[in-house]
């Protein structure tokens, strides 16, 4: 004869593995999309600086900066800039897998995807008067951070 303890177990011992292994992936997901929600808005300001960039609205774009950026690099250095590098102002898809953010600061990392170009991007931001504002673009592999090459 059979033992009710066993039966017993056999029935909610695999149960509760399961409801266990479920809770976790639940927890897990939900910290996963807290962080990068938390980091939705610096990439947004980032895209649209470069999606400005890539429409040639230089202007729309320095506008985008922050005044630490416009204090060290005038208006016509950063258009001399952008005409020298074809390779930020060819129009193409952008897409940041790295995100990180901390006391005001942010830095998104990804790439430029062209017909013809794969080039890696960092842009870092400043929080400003409550939006997240450009302080230094970069197209240079060296400047990728460091835990994501």
């Amino acid at each position: 004869m059979k033992s009710p303890t066993k039966n017993w177990c056999k029935k909610y011992c695999a149960s509760g593995a399961i409801l266990f292994i479920i809770s976790f992936l639940v927890i897990a997901g939900l910290i996963f999309w807290s962080i990068w929600n938390k980091t939705t808005a610096p990439a947004d300001a980032a895209r649209e600086t470069i999606t400005l960039i890539h429409a040639g609205d230089y202007n729309a774009a320095y506008a985008t900066t922050s005044t630490e950026f416009q204090s060290n690099v005038i208006h016509e250095d950063f258009i001399a800039y952008l005409d020298s590098t074809p390779t930020i102002t060819t129009p193409a898809e952008i897409k940041f897998t790295y995100r990180y953010i901390e006391d005001g600061f942010a830095v998104v990392s990804g790439t430029l995807k062209s017909e013809t170009n794969l080039t890696p991007i960092t842009v870092q931001l400043q929080k400003e008067a409550g939006e997240w504002q450009a302080i230094y673009i970069s197209i240079n592999p060296e400047d990728i951070p460091e835990d994501i090459q």
